[in-house]
C-alpha cells in the first residue's frame, strides 16, 4: 500500500476588494449656449472632428454616445 504524503496547507489568500471608480459629475448643458462638440472616432453618421452645436443638440449627441463637449 502506498501512503499519502502530507503537505502543509498554504494560508488562504487575502480577499481584495475593488474600489469603485470615482463618478464624474454630470455637466449641466444650457440649451441656449453654443458648444464645441468633439467626435473621437468616425461613426456611421458623423466624421471624427469638432462641431459647433447648440445645447439641445449637444445633449442629444452625448446621450447617444457619439462624443463629448469640449470644456
Amino acid at each position: 500500500m502506498a501512503t499519502k504524503k502530507e503537505t502543509a496547507k498554504k494560508p488562504a489568500a487575502k480577499k481584495t476588494t475593488k474600489k469603485a471608480a470615482p463618478k464624474k459629475e454630470a455637466v449641466v448643458i444650457d440649451p441656449n449656449k453654443l458648444y464645441t462638440f468633439v467626435v473621437e472616432k468616425d461613426t456611421k453618421h458623423m466624421k471624427k472632428g469638432f462641431y459647433t452645436v447648440d445645447g439641445v443638440m449637444a445633449q442629444v449627441l452625448i446621450d447617444k454616445g457619439l462624443g463629448s463637449v469640449k470644456s
